[in-house]
């Protein structure tokens, strides 16, 4: 914490003449026990705010690369699975060549699905869940393959300015 933002009184602790000892400031000054931080750090907001359209271009065209590249698995029915395991969860992985050996997969749902979440929770060097308001542009290019289900798609693209029709 930087000196002004200790707890205390700003007043001289003793004169500044005539006791033989040395001259004090405040009881915050970084010279005395307790005293703040000469050039501690500072907590500072580096975030740019994009413009709307922009921000809307650089989604459209993540997921039109990911599509180009063969890495967009549009799912029709939910990605909901019968059993609440991990192991039900790497079965169904690995038969789709999804997971780890073939690159990090992202997995995009309408609403949060238990038993799908609780099983891909505890393999996240696998994949990962996210729901559709989650989603940025930032993990559609950070993960190998998105595997993405049809409603969640057509709300993406929604809140995009695309029509879906």
């Amino acid at each position: 914490m930087h000196r002004t933002e200790i707890h205390g009184s700003h007043r001289k602790m003793r004169p500044q003449k005539g006791t033989g000892r040395a001259r004090l400031g405040t009881k915050q000054s970084p010279t005395i026990k307790g005293g703040g931080k000469a050039h501690g750090p500072k907590p500072r907001d580096f975030s740019i705010k994009l413009p709307r359209k922009m921000y809307d271009l650089a989604f459209r065209t993540a997921l039109s690369y990911r599509y180009r590249r063969r890495e967009l698995v549009v799912v029709e029915n939910t990605l909901e699975v019968q059993w609440r395991k991990t192991r039900h969860v790497q079965r169904i992985m690995h038969r789709h060549k999804w997971g780890k050996e073939d690159k990090r997969t992202l997995f995009i749902t309408q609403e949060k699905r238990p038993k799908f979440w609780g099983g891909i929770a505890s393999i996240p060097h696998h994949g990962r869940a996210l729901v559709v308001e989650d989603v940025d542009v930032k993990d559609l290019l950070e993960s190998g393959r998105v595997v993405i289900e049809k409603d969640a798609l057509n709300t993406l693209l929604a809140e995009r300015g695309y029509s879906t029709a």
